[in-house]
């Protein structure tokens, strides 16, 4: 038990350098452009964020002057700890796949390891170019070695033998439901939901950690 919460201490801090890596290539490629010398009039979606925000986490320490930001996540509990947290952030409570804003309502639209989680992909891929004037989103690769969704340290978790992942979700504490409720994307099936955007590859260890999809509009 001991090498096992070892591998998860050693997988936490591997993976927390891949969100900085992650957060910095938005920031060049994307945010700084759009958020320019206005970020105090800019409003962005951090959709499904979560009482974490990861946006939030990392704006708070790069950007000098921040945009306004709405945490979007259909949990009430969530959105309470997220309060908490970043208690400059407007909330709101709602259904990602039908955003009760107006078409270009935002000028960013920021959508981090959720996709895969909703019933209805298409949807929210609808949504998000309907209400963002730009967007990112980003979305894990299934064939990458290190489950995503989960503590698990070992590599090849979802290629194991259902009985033996289920024995190492609960060695893990991970949620066997919501493990098993992720559903992954393909390159083809983003190209498809977002045919105007860039579809670009997160990688690490030379193989394909996630997916980035960014808008082009006045890039």
């Amino acid at each position: 038990m001991k090498l096992f919460q070892s591998l998860i201490r050693c997988r936490y801090r591997i993976t927390s350098g891949f969100r900085q890596r992650r957060f910095d290539f938005f920031w060049n490629a994307l945010g700084k452009h759009v958020c320019g010398k206005e970020a105090g009039t800019q409003w962005w979606l951090d959709l499904g964020g979560g009482p974490g925000s990861y946006l939030l986490a990392q704006l708070e320490t790069r950007a000098r002057a921040m945009p306004r930001v709405i945490l979007l996540d259909r949990g009430e509990a969530e959105l309470r700890d997220a309060q908490a947290r970043f208690p400059h952030a407007q909330l709101v409570c709602a259904d990602g796949e039908r955003l009760p804003f107006a078409a270009g309502a935002f000028d960013l639209v920021f959508c981090n390891s959720v996709i895969e989680h909703v019933a209805h992909p298409d949807a929210l891929a609808a949504e998000i170019c309907r209400t963002g004037r730009h967007f990112f989103v980003q979305t894990p690769n299934e064939k990458f070695p290190l489950e995503s969704h989960s503590h698990m340290p070992l590599p090849f978790f979802r290629a194991l033998p259902r009985t033996l992942q289920w024995w190492m979700a609960r060695g893990a504490g991970a949620s066997w439901d919501y493990l098993m409720s992720v559903r992954y994307l393909t390159e083809a099936e983003l190209r498809a939901l977002f045919p105007d955007a860039r579809i670009l590859r997160e990688r690490a260890f030379g193989l394909t950690k996630s997916f980035y999809v960014l808008s082009t509009e006045d890039m």
